[in-house]
């Protein structure tokens, strides 16, 4: 069980260094908490990750984390791996 701000901290201290590892330090790198979806876009060397907001102040079970980082986790892995022109063609 933890607090939503712990859980959210969490995730963007994972992201940030997960990111700065694969060394895409000229790449604008941001991560906001909105709305019910996850996703990621990327315009020109700009990415953002948006993760379903929830309170900070709420307590949330470890499967709520769970679920939130495995989104983080997937959207990253778009942001790293997608061609996005390919991705746009479909």
């Amino acid at each position: 069980m933890r607090k939503g701000i712990a859980i959210k901290a969490s995730i963007e201290t994972t992201l940030r260094k997960t990111w700065a590892n694969f060394g895409r330090d000229q790449v604008q790198f941001t991560i906001r908490f909105a709305g019910t979806g996850a996703c990621m876009t990327r315009v020109y060397s700009k990415v953002c990750i948006t993760l379903p907001d929830f309170s900070d102040s709420h307590v949330y079970s470890d499967a709520h984390a769970d679920k939130i980082v495995a989104m983080a986790l997937h959207e990253l892995g778009h942001a790293l791996f997608t061609d996005s022109e390919r991705w746009d063609d479909f």
